[in-house]
């Protein structure tokens, strides 16, 4: 059987967008063969990604954060992605953008970029908002984070509370034909490992062969663009410049972009 997961942001369990969210899982769950779970994210404990890069060295792709979406694989939200056929996302807009909520918990599904698990996944979503609106904004920003983790998105559903009534139709038919192909598949995704070289940069030294010849050195104490070590970063991490601001500096070292 065909595993929905569908997923609250939102604080309220009683809200506008866990409404919308609970007709969309009925829909998901009309369709012979699909079992739909909804569950809330403040339920659950994880923090924002802390950057260690332990997801990427390590050959599971498992993050060692102890709580729900860590605990090497263990963690009890993690588990449930893991399991998953397809995903829903119910998700409030705050501050003309998705919620912090969403947005953790789609940086916390950082390992699956490097394992591919999530590769092909159906992934819909619902963005409801209130006041000033900006749900489509938020919908398309979701729409990105779903792009970075290789989901097949399937569906979006920007709706105002003002058309809470006809959206609540909108929602149900948003789960109900996209889960139709659930049960034709036998995970709903595939797993498609990112190749060697996706990874060299974090997993070890670069190769004899990199930086090029033609590419300047850098100065000591200083990392160039071209993923140099430098000896003050931790040992087995290298730092492509671009990702930081001229004149950053961490632990001594200085970024530059040349």
């Amino acid at each position: 059987m065909a595993y929905v997961l569908a997923v609250l942001a939102s604080g309220r369990r009683r809200g506008f967008t866990a409404g919308l969210l609970a007709e969309a899982a009925e829909g998901a769950a009309s369709v012979p063969g699909v079992e739909v779970e909804v569950v809330q994210l403040t339920r659950y404990r994880f923090d924002a990604c802390t950057s260690c890069f332990h997801c990427i060295r390590d050959d599971a792709h498992r993050c060692s954060l102890r709580d729900d979406m860590g605990r090497r694989g263990e963690g009890a939200l993690f588990q449930k992605v893991l399991r998953a056929n397809g995903l829903i996302l119910g998700d409030p807009v705050h501050g003309w953008g998705p919620s912090a909520r969403a947005h953790v918990f789609f940086e916390r599904l950082y390992p699956f970029t490097w394992s591919g698990e999530l590769a092909g996944m159906p992934f819909a979503s619902i963005s409801c908002a209130s006041n000033q609106g900006m749900h489509r904004l938020a919908n398309q920003e979701i729409c990105k984070w779903a792009f970075t983790k290789a989901l097949r998105r399937v569906g979006g559903l920007p709706v105002h509370v003002a058309y809470y009534e006809e959206a609540r139709a909108q929602a149900r038919q948003l789960g109900e034909p996209k889960c139709a192909t659930y049960p034709q598949q036998e995970r709903g995704r595939g797993p498609e490992a990112p190749p060697p070289r996706r990874r060299r940069r974090y997993a070890g030294p670069p190769p004899a062969s990199s930086p090029p010849a033609s590419t300047p050195s850098a100065p000591p104490g200083v990392v160039n663009r071209r993923h140099q070590e430098s000896s003050t970063w931790p040992s087995g991490v290298h730092v492509i410049a671009a990702s930081y601001r001229p004149g950053a500096t961490r632990r001594g070292t200085t970024v530059t972009m040349n």
